[in-house]
């Protein structure tokens, strides 16, 4: 087990095969769950099942990439940019496909959770292929905002700011988003302009197909 600081102004505790999570420091305690547990015992068989159990096929395929040379940590985050704030994630290592930090699913999933959201944070919460306390990744199920609390605003019909959500975003600040009418689309924080990404259950898949090709979701002015 290792602890070190890391860049969201708090310390990492890093874990691997042989650690023991009854030695992780108090401050970290709360992020280990008995569903934490169960996975850390046997990471690859977990996320295997998780595969399997996927119905959205790029997540599938992702995930089982990932998972082929079982190179992976347990890292447990503890930060301190504004509030406190924390994250407990299976860090996973691949040269084939994006690597990413990989959180299990929420006790809770609220009932406004759009369904194509739902399925996809039933088998995983959080997806972060960019450090700790840095932007690039699938936000948490409780970690959803509605648009109006940034600056940026859509250009674009059928994206009424008061009526989006952000969901994701990109190593640079852009932003994944959708609307309560179900459509998805990828907001430049720059000039307001949205590059739709069809319904929400497109719009997964298309975050899955850049991770699978081993690059990470950006947004592309050429197409906006």
């Amino acid at each position: 087990m290792k602890l070190y600081p890391n860049q969201a102004g708090g310390q990492t505790v890093e874990l691997s095969t042989g650690d023991d999570l009854d030695e992780v420091p108090e401050s970290h305690r709360d992020l280990v769950s008995d569903t934490l547990r169960q996975a850390f015992a046997d990471p690859p068989t977990w996320f295997r099942e998780i595969a399997e159990r996927s119905t959205i096929p790029e997540l599938s395929q992702w995930l089982t990439a990932l998972i082929a040379n079982a190179q992976w940590r347990l890292l447990l985050h503890e930060g301190f940019m504004y509030d406190r704030s924390t994250l407990a994630a299976f860090c996973w290592h691949s040269t084939t496909v994006t690597s990413a930090m990989v959180s299990l699913p929420a006790t809770y999933l609220s009932p406004r959770l759009p369904e194509g959201l739902r399925g996809f944070h039933s088998l995983v919460d959080s997806v972060h292929w960019d450090a700790f306390g840095y932007a690039g990744g699938v936000l948490g199920s409780q970690s959803h905002i509605p648009l109006t609390a940034f600056d940026s605003r859509p250009k674009k019909k059928g994206f009424n700011p008061q009526q989006c959500v952000v969901w994701g975003n990109s190593s640079c600040g852009d932003l994944l988003i959708y609307t309560q009418a179900g459509k998805a689309g990828f907001l430049s924080h720059e000039s307001g302009k949205v590059q739709s990404l069809g319904t929400i259950d497109e719009a997964i898949r298309w975050v899955f197909q850049q991770l699978l090709a081993n690059q990470t979701p950006e947004f592309d002015y050429s197409k906006a």
